[in-house]
């Protein structure tokens, strides 16, 4: 590891800074994409003898920053979900690149904001619907609260739900799963509309 260990240290001295390119709609606080981190860093990575490596497979993505020795640093097992559909899937692993790559490479993409963020309720999770009536209006709720921002409709998001066996206009039981799944299909519809 000690090669390697050299050769980023020589690499972090020549980063550039890195452009905080994006704005979160929520929080409001800016970040770097990860074509801002890879612009700020990969010139002088390669000129080092230093290479990163992604991996994803099915639930999860390794992340490896090769050196040219043969020695690595490993981020390993960063979780993605099991989804289908291309667009969340692809959103989802260029998030998980940019994390691990800033974890690998001890950079800062984003503005720290001292833990705020996670105090904050926007978007306000709903509360899990109580009675099966409490359902359609509770699955609209939540849907209005992740896509606001982004300018999608009702019936763009309904049918992506409903392509994606998450029916919204369900009237029976809806179980915490079931609700959990369609939380989660939300948000990665708003990642990959960002």
């Amino acid at each position: 590891m000690q090669e390697l260990l050299k050769a980023l240290s020589k690499a972090k001295a020549n980063f550039q800074p890195i452009r905080k390119d994006k704005q979160n709609p929520f929080t409001k606080g800016r970040y770097a994409s990860l074509d801002a981190v890879l612009n700020a860093v990969q010139h002088t990575l390669t000129a080092n003898g230093l290479h990163i490596v992604h991996v994803p497979l099915r639930d999860r993505l390794t992340t490896r920053l090769w050196h040219e020795s043969g020695e690595f640093l490993e981020c390993e097992d960063y979780p993605l979900s099991n989804t289908f559909n291309p667009q969340q899937r692809g959103s989802e692993i260029t998030y998980a690149r940019r994390y691990t790559v800033c974890a690998l490479l001890s950079v800062v993409a984003d503005e720290d904001d001292d833990g705020e963020s996670t105090k904050k309720s926007a978007p306000a999770k709903t509360s899990k619907p109580t009675t099966k009536a409490d359902w359609p209006a509770r699955a609209r709720e939540l849907i209005n609260l992740y896509c606001k921002d982004l300018g999608m409709n009702w019936d763009f998001v309904s049918g992506e739900l409903d392509r994606e066996g998450l029916p919204v206009n369900a009237t029976g039981y809806v179980s915490d799963d079931l609700y959990t799944r369609l939380e989660l299909f939300i948000e990665g519809l708003y990642v990959a509309n960002r």
